[in-house]
């Protein structure tokens, strides 16, 4: 089973979307914090968001761990996250991550909440 929860930010997506994981055993997944992962991880490297290819790298070697990193969310990695956006490679990286997890839930969960922009139209848009 995918919830695919597709909305503009702050219209309550993420706390419904958490909401339905936990009542249905589901996993959970916030998409747009993939983007502040990347840049939690390459300012712990001691790289920037501006060097595309370390960028790319990091997107595509993605430590789910740092999604519950509490400094996620601080603002220095939201801007990081807005420049790391821009990449075409890390894009692709992330969505490649977010179709692996909707086809394979993590924890051996039977399905999956993603909460993102264009979740139901792009991402699980996918041939199962």
């Amino acid at each position: 089973m995918i919830i695919a929860m597709d909305g503009p930010a702050a219209s309550g997506k993420g706390t419904l979307g958490r909401k339905l994981a936990e009542k249905f055993d589901l996993a959970y997944l916030d998409t747009g914090a993939l983007y502040r992962a990347v840049g939690l991880g390459l300012k712990r490297a001691g790289h920037g968001p501006e060097d595309a290819d370390r960028a790319a790298h990091a997107a595509k070697t993605l430590d789910p761990d740092l999604l519950n990193d509490p400094e996620l969310r601080s603002e220095q990695v939201g801007h990081m996250a807005s420049i790391i956006a821009a990449n075409p490679v890390v894009r692709a990286n992330l969505l490649a991550f977010q179709r692996d997890f909707a086809r394979h839930p993590p924890s051996g969960k039977a399905g999956a909440v993603l909460d993102g922009r264009d979740i139901g139209t792009v991402v699980c848009l996918m041939r199962m």
